[in-house]
């Protein structure tokens, strides 16, 4: 439901004037970033004691800028949140950037740990997780030191260039604009008026779709719009991916109404590495519909394409309680 799209005045702080020389602008160019981002829901501050120990667990100097902008701002939500790949593969927007924190989903260490269970790319440091689950992270070895890059949970592990350097990522930040179609509208005040007009029209309930060509039935289990994954039923719908979207974003309600009607707890989306909704639930950290599709019959054993389990994707959520659950089930 939403389209990503860079301001057209996202730099206006970055201006260098004519008193900065070149031995102080890359520090000016830092300072005036720090002004601008805004940071909320940050962790408890952490001292130069918390970064030698960062560094000792993951067995590499961090770049000097990260330090700073970790002792300034240790994880949180930030603003403008907006980036792309230098070559232009893909246009993403940080929904967390990692700190030093018990909170596991988002501590640095725990998420490098479990990423590491899946990669041999040992150098790089997580640092931040984008929308749809992917990582940002940072290089600590030549000759890519301090570059950033984007990690691609579905892929075969292949890394695209975010920023050659820390504070090139922070500069290439922009805010996201958000558009709203009548579509998407419709989706989140559950308007069965706005379907039954399409529908009057000569249209099928199940090739309504968005810009992204998510099919309507896909974009109202993402919301749990039950109500109207009842409504697409009654007019006929097959309710193809319903379940394996609104496992992915763990709606409760929405899997409970579509398990209940007998769909496949199995079902594999081969545009998503293969996974099924368990898989994605796992991913998600989402223990209660787990359980839920695990009572249904759901494989507690299936692979996505990669031969990655239900319990090594429930790894990177950081849910100790839910891959403990799958262990006690004897997950793979």
């Amino acid at each position: 439901m939403r389209r990503v799209l860079p301001a057209n005045d996202y730099k206006p702080w970055l201006y260098m004037g004519p008193e900065e020389t070149p031995l102080n602008r890359k520090q000016a160019v830092f300072q005036r970033i720090f002004m601008a981002i805004k940071m909320t829901e940050t962790f408890k501050k952490i001292d130069s004691k918390d970064l030698i120990e960062l560094e000792s667990h993951i067995g590499y100097s961090l770049p000097e800028v990260y330090k700073k902008f970790l002792l300034k701002n240790n994880g949180g939500r930030i603003q403008p949140n907006g980036f792309g790949t230098i070559n232009n593969e893909i246009e993403s927007g940080i929904q967390f950037m990692f700190g030093i924190t018990e909170n596991k989903n988002y501590d640095i260490r725990t998420n490098r740990d479990s990423w590491l269970k899946n990669t041999s790319k040992m150098n790089l440091v997580p640092i931040a997780i984008d929308f749809v689950g992917n990582l940002i992270v940072l290089s600590c070895t030549s000759p890519t030191y301090e570059s950033v890059y984007l990690w691609q949970h579905d892929s075969d592990d292949d890394l695209l260039l975010v920023a050659t350097d820390f504070t090139g990522f922070l500069k290439g930040l922009y805010k996201i604009k958000i558009e709203e179609s009548g579509l998407d509208q419709a989706i989140a005040r559950q308007d069965i008026n706005y379907f039954e007009n399409r529908i009057l029209k000569g249209e099928n309930v199940d090739t309504i779709k968005n810009e992204f060509n998510q099919s309507a039935i896909v974009m109202a289990a993402l919301y749990n719009k039950v109500r109207l994954l009842k409504y697409f039923k009654q007019k006929g719908s097959n309710l193809e991916m319903a379940l394996f979207s609104a496992a992915s974003r763990g709606r409760y309600e929405a899997v409970q109404y579509l398990l209940a009607l007998g769909i496949n707890p199995d079902e594999r989306d081969p545009d998503q590495n293969n996974d099924t909704p368990l898989i994605q639930a796992a991913f998600g950290g989402h223990l209660d519909v787990v359980k839920e599709l695990i009572a249904a019959g759901a494989d507690i054993n299936a692979m996505d394409k990669h031969e990655q389990s239900v319990v090594t994707k429930a790894r990177w959520s950081g849910n100790t309680e839910l891959i403990e659950y799958l262990e006690r089930l004897g997950a793979k």
